[in-house]
């Protein structure tokens, strides 16, 4: 099978080899597949969403801190976005059906773990797992649309692609909610398991077994410096609230290790140094490796085209508001208003209403550039952020947040569903494999440190307001107890007992008070939240108006074309089926 057989990108028009004539819609067959592709997704993507609803009642139950529960959301992105390049690559070597099902297998045997975690560091380890099995899932996704469909059919592919993120991360906490109301938290992870049997399935059934091929060989050091540099950025930020972010404020331990609070810089501070220097010894070690022709797992070449570097950027950053706001809101509306799970998501359901809206619009207008959807979309996502921080009040009605939220889900829609193909639209189609694996990343990143710094803003006001808040109401009690009562609270606002003695000191008359002056704390710091937030996805906007609204010319040079076949119709099986994957 010769090369230009395997490339899956449409060539410049939108016509594929002799065929012409475009395709307004994928073949059924395709159509079938998309749906277990969809669901294989689905799966990747509602776990990053749907812990946020289960994140008070896991703390509750396995007595987690608050920056242990970031570990539960973030460890998951971490070890997502660390992967996702590598296991792209090993898609096209070994595979990329074989890669999705060794992936779903992965993140189900996980999703176990998790349901059964005895302990809250199990259960972070049992994530970071399910995380490597999603590196696994989301590139062999992308890779197979992109092998399967051709010309206008493809950006429709793309389109419902990014209908299944917006939607699952949208609806995910609700039906997630609902779960966690009947059966408890461990159905959060349950519920996985028979979603992976269907989509494993499906996918033997409506996927063809695409051969490997060779691949340049791996790069071990890059892989092991980019992971040493994400999981050392996302400890720092998750540490730096408690640990200080330059001199030790507090001790923390770590397993066996014990950092002294005597004066000394902090963890954090260190933390954030050693990402610093691990980033900085990948981006030197993969340019020598490139300079003397030798594999590598990034090729910094693509940064040197302005629209996906701009655009990666911009990916980057939405994710931080869009993912860290997701963290947030359910925290605030089932600690601060005493919510269910369900009601609380009941009170959220216009963001899934929105994107659920908005996102199929983009896949019905293909000839609307994709630059368009995403500076509509972002706009009304941070017209909408912007409302909600004016909607969000400890004593108001919570129905008051519908429209704001349903304004940001329609901008969530439109941007989500198009922000990667504008990035991606000035890439040549020989290397959108591996551009498409950037901007993955760089998606994961964003949404680690989005829920890393936004729960440090909500942290941060907790323990500068709860004291004074707590002295409106309990003047009798004195300022060094409200200190550690506001201390312990903004460690785990979801289960504060958990915080040492002075939580548990509280004769039980100070408890409604206490709650009270929670619940405007955790509201002033919502509301702070959703306006930080606003300020990444407006840099997003501007950045996304340099993104070009056409596919650029590519001018006589020996751009590949791949193998003739119908515009819009799945290869067939003298193009891509192996012997047996």
């Amino acid at each position: 099978m010769s090369s230009e057989a395997e490339l899956a990108y449409p060539p410049p028009g939108g016509q594929s080899g002799g065929a012409s004539g475009p395709a307004a819609a994928p073949a059924s067959a395709g159509k079938i597949a998309l749906v277990f592709l969809g669901l294989a997704t689905t799966l990747a993507i509602i776990d990053a969403t749907i812990v946020n609803v289960a994140l008070p009642p896991i703390s509750r139950a396995l007595g987690l801190s608050l920056a242990a529960g970031e570990w539960v959301v973030s460890g998951y992105g971490v070890t997502l976005a660390a992967l996702l390049i590598s296991f792209g690559r090993l898609a096209d070597r070994f595979g990329q059906r074989r890669l999705l099902i060794a992936g779903i297998v992965v993140f189900a045997g996980a999703s176990l773990a998790c349901a059964l975690a005895p302990s809250g560091a199990f259960l972070v380890g049992a994530r970071l797992v399910q995380g490597a099995g999603a590196a696994a899932i989301l590139p062999a996704v992308l890779s197979i649309i992109n092998s399967t469909f051709r010309g206008p059919a493809l950006g429709v592919a793309f389109a419902v692609y990014g209908v299944t993120i917006a939607v699952a991360a949208a609806l995910g906490p609700l039906a997630g909610s609902a779960l966690v109301d009947a059966f408890g938290w461990q159905a959060a992870f349950l519920v996985n398991l028979p979603l992976a049997v269907i989509a494993i399935a499906g996918a033997l059934v409506t996927i063809p077994a695409i051969k490997g091929r060779r691949s340049d060989g791996p790069d071990p050091l890059g892989q092991v410096l980019l992971l040493i540099g994400l999981v050392l950025l996302v400890f720092g930020l998750v540490e730096a609230p408690r640990s200080g972010w330059f001199r030790a404020i507090r001790p923390t331990d770590i397993g066996p290790l014990h950092w002294p609070a005597d004066g000394r810089v902090s963890i954090a501070f260190w933390s954030l140094a050693g990402c610093v220097i691990a980033l900085a010894g990948f981006i030197t070690a993969e340019a020598l490796r490139q300079r003397r022709s030798r594999p590598t797992l990034v090729d910094l070449s693509l940064l040197r085209i302005p629209s996906f570097r701009g655009g990666s950027i911009a990916v980057l950053v939405v994710a931080l508001g869009e993912f860290g706001l997701l963290f947030l809101l359910p925290l605030y509306l089932q600690v601060g208003r005493g919510l269910s799970p369900l009601h609380a998501q009941v009170v959220l359901l216009p963001t899934a209403l929105g994107s659920f809206i908005s996102a199929p619009i983009t896949a019905r207008r293909p000839n609307t550039p994709a630059r368009t959807w995403v500076l509509i979309g972002l706009g009304l996502e941070v017209a909408g952020l912007l409302l909600a921080a004016l909607a969000i009040s400890p004593t108001g009605s919570l129905w008051l947040l519908s429209a704001p939220l349903l304004v940001y889900g329609i901008g969530v829609g439109f941007a989500i569903s198009q922000l990667t193909a504008a990035t991606l639209l000035a890439v040549p189609f020989t290397r959108i494999g591996q551009a498409s694996g950037l901007s993955s990343t760089a998606r994961q990143v964003g949404s680690a440190i989005g829920v890393a710094v936004l729960t440090a803003v909500v942290s941060g006001v907790l323990a500068l307001t709860l004291p004074h808040q707590i002295g409106r109401r309990l003047p009798q009690l004195p300022a060094h107890q409200r200190t550690a009562v506001a201390a312990a609270i903004a460690a785990s606002p979801a289960d504060p007992a958990a915080g040492g003695q002075a939580f548990a000191a509280l004769p039980a008359t100070a408890r409604p008070a206490i709650a009270q002056a929670t619940t405007v704390s955790l509201a002033d710091g919502t509301r702070l939240a959703a306006l930080v937030a606003a300020l990444p996805i407006a840099l997003a906007w501007m950045l996304a108006r340099r993104l070009p609204a056409e596919r650029p010319d590519p001018g006589p040079g020996p751009e590949p074309v791949p193998v003739a076949a119908p515009s819009g119709a799945p290869l067939g099986a003298d193009d891509q089926r192996g012997t047996g994957d």
